[in-house]
């Protein structure tokens, strides 16, 4: 860890659950759980034999898509190129 700074961790049971503020139903561990997908692509069986990888192909397919609909915005005029 760098200087000047501190890692904090749960001392008690009660910071380990969470609650909705509404009806108080348990969401579960806020802790050791990343991020849910936006897109879910399972990997088949023969997929995944033939070395091809669907999670990869949707993801370029969808930044190109991206792309297109909304292109990178130019450098402002007069900024220095390299």
């Amino acid at each position: 860890m760098a200087e000047s700074s501190y890692l904090r961790y749960p001392h008690i049971a009660r910071d380990l659950i969470t609650f909705t503020a509404e009806d108080d139903v348990w969401l579960g561990w806020p802790e050791n759980h990343g991020v849910d997908p936006d897109v879910e692509v399972t990997i088949a069986p023969h997929d995944w034999a033939a070395g091809r990888d669907p999670q990869l192909d949707t993801a370029v397919r969808l930044a190109l898509r991206a792309l297109e609909q909304r292109p990178p915005a130019a450098p402002p005029a007069g900024f220095p190129r390299a």
